[in-house]
């Protein structure tokens, strides 16, 4: 039970880190838009970028974290679809801000 505790803590820090990363990526990237300063727009583009491809990565550490099953049964669907997680909540959280951060003129 501990280790399936520390393992939820460690996937609520990895989702964590990936949305403040985007989310400081979003507001950059509005503020050099406003502003007109270039340099900061590629760094934020950076940011939003490095979260995704992050994203990838944190799934696999994620695979690694899973704590093993005791009962002998196989892996259900939350073991199967977790390497997919980190990057498709970083997908879905970078397309929802480009819609709040970036509105139709």
């Amino acid at each position: 039970m501990e280790s399936r505790r520390l393992f939820n803590l460690r996937l609520a820090l990895v989702l964590g880190v990936e949305l403040l990363a985007i989310q400081t990526g979003m507001f950059l990237n509005r503020y050099s838009l406003m502003e007109g300063i270039g340099w900061v727009g590629l760094f934020s583009w950076f940011l939003i970028g490095g979260a995704l491809v992050g994203g990838i990565a944190f799934g696999a550490l994620l695979t690694e974290w899973l704590p093993e099953r005791t009962d002998g049964r196989p892996p259900g669907f939350f073991e199967k679809i977790l390497p997919q997680l980190p990057w498709a909540f970083a997908l879905l959280v970078a397309l929802i801000d480009s819609y709040f951060y970036f509105p139709r003129m």
